[in-house]
């Protein structure tokens, strides 16, 4: 889907385990820049890369023409197909500091975050060619040149890209969603940086993965509601936090309804938000 004459977007389907006979679909939004060359903002799920290749010969480019892959997190529905990219096209992969060794070490991400059907979504793991900083500019070519922003939260690394020339901030999972599960390493760092996305110069676009894009007074609108979906989650984990004798799983099971989240919902991933933010947050 054109966006911009610079920005495409390439919406990926895959499916998520969240017990064991029970999977659900989901999609992850990937994005891909047109200059002199091509810059791919993520890489999707394993299996991916033949869909990437299938929409830049419909519009004309080449998948020779990709030129680097720069990764918003090293999580398997955002880098799971990089490594076959990279085996196909002489490219360079760029991921923050913080993510590098769960990019190169797929076994140890999996020891650390345990996704059920993990190996499904990512099967082997890529060398980063790049370690990006915060405040980092990209100059790729003439056509684009891009801001890395440091957006720790979801996970330790997570980053956004400000491309300039068309003011389009890309989010990757920076920015939680309302009514749906919150999933993030670090409810401290993920508001701290919605707070510090909300008070960046107003980006025209903000094109996330999870979400159809917005613009213009749409984007303050977006980061707003994942600044106070982040309270409201703190909200209902704090009323329940005291109850004697509670399982993790019985008050993220709580916290749910609280939130008016339907508790087929649950997964994995929630309860260790619950459990990181009960540590951090209450002990």
């Amino acid at each position: 889907m054109r966006i911009t004459d610079r920005i495409h977007q390439l919406t990926l389907p895959f499916s998520l385990k969240v017990a064991e006979n029970k999977t659900v679909k989901r999609s992850v939004n990937i994005f891909i820049l047109l200059g002199k060359r091509i810059t791919l903002i993520d890489a999707g799920p394993a299996g991916s890369e033949e869909k990437i290749f299938s929409y830049l010969e419909e519009i004309g480019r080449s998948p020779d023409e990709i030129k680097f892959i720069l990764l918003t997190h090293s999580h398997p529905d955002h880098m799971g197909a990089a490594a076959a990219i990279k085996k196909n096209v002489a490219c360079k992969v760029g991921i923050h500091l913080a993510e590098q060794r769960w990019l190169e070490d797929i076994d140890y991400q999996f020891s650390q975050r345990p996704v059920p059907n993990f190996y499904d979504l990512v099967n082997e793991s890529v060398t980063a060619d790049i370690l990006l900083k915060d405040g980092e500019i990209l100059d790729i070519d003439e056509l684009l040149r891009i801001k890395v922003i440091h957006a720790p939260g979801h996970s330790p690394g997570s980053s956004c890209f400000l491309l300039q020339q068309d003011n389009a901030l890309f989010t990757g999972d920076a920015i939680p969603i309302k009514h749906i599960p919150p999933i993030y390493d670090s409810w401290h760092e993920s508001l701290s940086s919605l707070e510090r996305l909300e008070n960046l110069p107003y980006a025209k676009y903000l094109l996330s993965a999870w979400h159809d894009y917005r613009q213009e007074d749409e984007v303050q609108d977006f980061i707003s509601d994942g600044i106070e979906w982040l309270y409201a989650v703190y909200t209902a984990l704090e009323k329940f936090k005291q109850t004697n004798n509670l399982s993790t799983h019985h008050l993220a099971t709580y916290v749910l309804k609280e939130l008016n989240i339907s508790v087929e919902n649950y997964h994995p991933l929630y309860e260790r938000t619950v459990q990181r933010m009960i540590k951090d947050l209450f002990s």
